[in-house]
């Protein structure tokens, strides 16, 4: 039934095509029968003619003194110039497609004989002279085609003559051709007063008329036959068309329908199918993203779910490394109570054995543990004995081992593996409380009544060097560098609760040290390495310190001081050690970001950098503070890098 279908439509498409040429060669023999016919001219249609359209103000008013009957007669007049053959002028050449038709324009009478007869030779020397150019331009010679039927020409440039006297100059010329002639008369000059004038005008507004109908059916003529040649060409093509298709079999004129249908027909299947394709590889990328979108956003609730773990686990708001948890911490509190083996070593230690490595949080850049401190729980680097109190067994890793000279040796040694963290940080406390320890770090051991100094601690560190924990000669340095760049000293004199709720409650005792004094001259006198300039606030700060040669110089921004040092301070406005760090919200955006901080000097005064050096009392220096600052609006604390100076 399909195939039946398929047949007839073909056989229809292929009649269609059949009979295309018989119809084109229809319509375009309609169309030049339509043309045809309409190059009748109607003599009587006088068209945009007017004469008062070519009459001067004068010669118009002339005109309009003729009677209707008399103006009349004068245009016939102009109209008899131009003879007609069967609707078309027959001066005008036929168009031939390939020679431009030429405008045939007849001189216009003169009522002056003489200027008349000189006007005519004039015109008759240069339309010869002009249709030589012309012909030759066009790669012709002087053709008899052409010049027979041609008695003169107008030139634009050529106004004929002028007589003496006052009045108006008639017959200013129309161009009206391609060929730039002029469809007017010659310039005529009537004496004021002079009889005949009446008739002059009229004569010339005939002539100007004449001239009007010439243009407009010159125009026409030139339009229809070059639209009669297209219709021609038209109907040549069409029976051509039809010659060929006329001579070939039914058969074989119906197989070639058939042919384009079936092309036709399988290139519509074969857009369909590609059409199939590319819908199906956009549905396939679509899926694609969407499901790598899905994956991102599962990724970030991951990742965001490990910050917040690590943030929570992170001791937050003392700028340790993200591999110091608050686990670890509790662990060093405790045995800082314990033993008195003060934290800040502790900490030290870890940081120096088992820092910045490629494993666990942090590792990917370089900001993790080592191999042996996340997968084996071992922070000290301690090698596995026998009498290990906390270890569950040992692995074999290759270290490197220092000799005094300083040389280096590779070797593969057995360490101690741990369940957790807490039970190594235990393990290396029973270590330090035994033999060769013990007596090395004795008179360093932190009493916890808040008094333990920083040298103190960096004793401690260098006893269990010279007891043999490491074999690094630079061991000590590496140790007193982290506790230095990280203020490990603060937690010495803290507790674990303290540790959690901020360190925010040192009390000071009211000694003034010349450590302490020399920090509040140099801001006093505004001394310090870094001048006064806007938004440096907490650089003013720190140059203060420098220059004071202070033992630990703080670092950062205004609100980064506090956080990393105000386990040293306390939001106390009234006990302020002098040389202390004084810290508010600021104000403005800046002050929202960053904070402000200044120098307490002493006696209720604060030296500070607002832009220009400023000493003002601490209730009008936290007055004018009204940003809100990570949570903090005005005034918020003190802190002493390093804790505050004993003697």
């Amino acid at each position: 039934m399909k195939i039946n279908e398929t047949t007839e439509k073909d056989l229809k498409v292929a009649s269609e095509i059949f009979s295309m040429s018989v119809q084109g060669i229809q319509a375009a023999e309609n169309e030049i029968q339509t043309l045809n016919m309409g190059n009748d001219t109607d003599e009587n249609d006088d068209g945009d003619a007017s004469p008062l359209r070519f009459l001067s103000r004068a010669e118009a008013l002339e005109w309009n003194k003729l009677t209707q009957s008399r103006q009349e007669e004068f245009l016939r007049e102009g109209k008899k110039e131009i003879p007609f053959e069967d609707g078309v002028p027959g001066n005008l050449p036929v168009y031939n497609g390939r020679e431009d038709p030429v405008t045939v324009i007849p001189i216009q009478q003169n009522s002056h004989r003489e200027a008349d007869q000189k006007q005519k030779a004039e015109s008759s020397t240069y339309q010869k002279g002009n249709r030589r150019n012309t012909n030759r331009q066009n790669g012709k010679e002087d053709n008899p085609k052409y010049s027979s039927n041609i008695p003169a020409s107008r030139n634009p440039t050529n106004t004929g003559s002028m007589a003496s006297g006052s009045g108006a100059a008639y017959g200013k010329g129309m161009a009206v051709s391609g060929k730039g002639t002029a469809a007017g008369g010659v310039a005529q000059s009537v004496p004021k007063g002079a009889t005949g004038t009446v008739v002059t005008v009229a004569v010339q507004a005939g002539k100007r008329t004449a001239g009007k109908f010439r243009e407009y059916l010159e125009m026409q003529a030139s339009a229809k036959e070059q639209m009669i040649h297209q219709a021609q060409q038209k109907l040549k093509n069409y029976q051509e068309v039809n010659a060929a298709i006329g001579t070939l079999p039914s058969s074989v004129q119906y197989f070639g329908a058939f042919v384009v249908s079936a092309v036709l027909a399988v290139a519509a299947v074969i857009v369909q199918a590609v059409s199939a394709i590319v819908a199906g590889l956009i549905s396939m990328v679509i899926a694609v993203l969407v499901t790598i979108v899905v994956v991102f956003a599962i990724v970030s609730v991951i990742v965001s779910a490990i910050a917040a773990l690590l943030q929570e686990s992170n001791p937050g708001g003392y700028g340790m490394p993200v591999f110091v948890t608050s686990d670890m911490m509790q662990v060093f509190f405790e045995v800082q109570e314990e033993y008195g083996i003060p934290v800040s070593t502790g900490v030290a230690q870890l940081i120096a054995e088992s820092g910045f490595g490629l494993y666990g949080p942090g590792g990917d850049t370089g900001e993790g543990l080592s191999q042996l401190a996340y997968d084996y729980k071992n922070l000290f680097g301690i090698k596995y004995f026998s009498s290990d109190q906390y270890a569950t067994g040992v692995v074999d890793m290759t270290t490197g081992e220092q000799d005094a000279a300083g040389g280096m040796t590779t070797i593969v040694a057995g360490f101690s593996v741990y369940p957790d963290y807490a039970s190594c940080i235990r393990q290396r406390a029973w270590m330090l409380d035994r033999e060769p320890y013990a007596s090395r770090v004795e008179s360093y051991r932190n009493p916890n009544d808040g008094s333990y100094t920083r040298e103190q601690a960096q004793g401690f560190i260098n006893g269990i060097r010279e007891a043999g924990w490491a074999t690094d000669i630079s061991y000590v340095q590496k140790c007193i560098q982290h506790m230095d760049n990280y203020n490990l000293y603060r937690f010495d004199n803290m507790t674990w609760e303290q540790f959690q709720a901020g360190g925010a409650g040192v009390n000071y005792d009211g000694t003034v040290t010349p450590v302490m004094q020399v920090i509040v001259d140099t801001a006093q006198t505004n001394s310090g390495i870094y001048p006064c300039t806007s938004d440096m606030c907490a650089q003013w700060v720190t140059g203060v310190f420098i220059a004071s040669d202070a033992s630990v110089i703080p670092y950062g921004n205004a609100i980064d001081m506090w956080n990393n040092y105000r386990t040293t301070g306390s939001t106390d406005m009234e006990n302020i050690p002098p040389g202390a760090i004084v810290c508010g919200s600021g104000y403005g955006e800046m002050g929202a970001i960053y904070g402000h901080v200044g120098i307490y000097i002493g006696n209720g005064m604060v030296a500070n950098n607002r832009g220009y050096f400023s000493i003002e009392t601490v209730e009008e220096w936290s007055s004018w503070q009204t940003a809100t600052c990570q949570g903090y609006t005005g005034w918020i604390g003190w802190v002493f890098p390093g804790g505050v100076p004993s003697e």
